[in-house]
């Protein structure tokens, strides 16, 4: 089974990441960084399709919410991760599964 992990690079995402492969699972990571031990596809996810892909989990997102909150940007933020959202849902395939995972504070 190929899963797909938004965020690979991340603080959760590195976990997941870490996790399906240590139970088998084949990995694809999308990040806006690489990684050196997992496949990852500096891909934009708003061009991009998931087709060989059974299972995606979103992890990526601006979580840092304190910094944005100071400058006034929280709409920014989260249309930024809105726009992640959906583009990444998307790029899924119908047939495969879907897991959101959110962990802005």
């Amino acid at each position: 089974m190929m899963v797909a992990v938004t965020g690979s690079s991340g603080f959760v995402g590195s976990h997941v990441v870490d996790v399906l492969r240590e139970r088998g699972f084949g990995v694809m990571g999308l990040d806006r960084v690489g990684r050196p031990d997992v496949r990852v596809n500096l891909c934009d996810i708003g061009t991009s399709t998931l087709c060989e892909v059974d299972a995606v989990i979103h992890c990526a997102a601006h979580a840092d919410i304190s910094r944005n909150w100071e400058h006034g940007r929280l709409y920014e933020l989260w249309r930024d991760n809105m726009d992640a959202l959906l583009s990444t849902l998307r790029a899924t395939p119908a047939t495969a599964r879907f897991v959101f995972v959110s962990t802005a504070a």
